[in-house]
């Protein structure tokens, strides 16, 4: 399944740029997940390959393909870690009162 980002209204390259930078996008799709992008990388290099014959010299970075991803990976997990603590803190309420009520 694609992941992707979708702009209601937009007719055209123009209005979906705009729409974007504005913050009207709305993702689409499944998330993607470390196979999915090691998956995606190396469909990119072996088309890459088919259409240009001469970068199979290169074909041997492809064995480090999946170290990459994988720490583009966990560069994400602290991205997403980082900005959800800003965004949502979990910080316990303060107390209401500093002294004792009776009742």
């Amino acid at each position: 399944m694609l992941t992707y980002t979708e702009i209601p209204g937009a007719e055209g390259i123009d209005s979906y740029l705009e729409a974007l930078r504005a913050g009207h996008g709305q993702v689409g799709g499944a998330s993607g997940t470390y196979v999915k992008l090691t998956r995606c990388v190396l469909g990119i290099a072996g088309n890459f390959v088919r259409e240009r014959p001469w970068a199979a010299a290169l074909a041997p970075l492809m064995l480090i393909v999946p170290l990459v991803t994988l720490g583009n990976y966990f560069r994400e997990l602290t991205f997403q870690a980082r900005w959800a603590q800003v965004l949502w803190p979990t910080t316990p309420p303060e107390e209401a009162c500093s002294e004792p009520v009776e009742i």
